[in-house]
């Protein structure tokens, strides 16, 4: 994934583990590539979601069951193909 966003996989892992922001550019390429608009996803996954509305609370919850099952499948099929591009 690093590689087709052109950033290296330190980088990366310091994204993914709160060490590092994403630019808006690569959060724009995050979204053209794997149509996963990362800020929806955050806001999905704020962990102070109990302090929402109710009504938006649930709809929070579902958006964040949407997302995260679009981003395991997109994971999925991205090390599915480097594991076919390096065999």
């Amino acid at each position: 994934m690093a590689e087709r966003l052109g950033i290296t996989a330190v980088h990366l892992s310091n994204i993914e583990n709160g060490k590092a922001i994403p630019s808006p550019k690569l959060l724009s390429k995050y979204q053209e590539l794997w149509g996963i608009d990362l800020y929806v996803l955050a806001w999905c996954d704020e962990p102070n979601s109990d302090q929402l509305p109710p009504s938006v609370r649930a709809v929070a919850g579902e958006l964040r069951n949407v997302w995260s099952g679009i981003v395991e499948h997109v994971v999925a099929t991205e090390k599915s193909e480097d594991q076919r591009a390096h065999a």
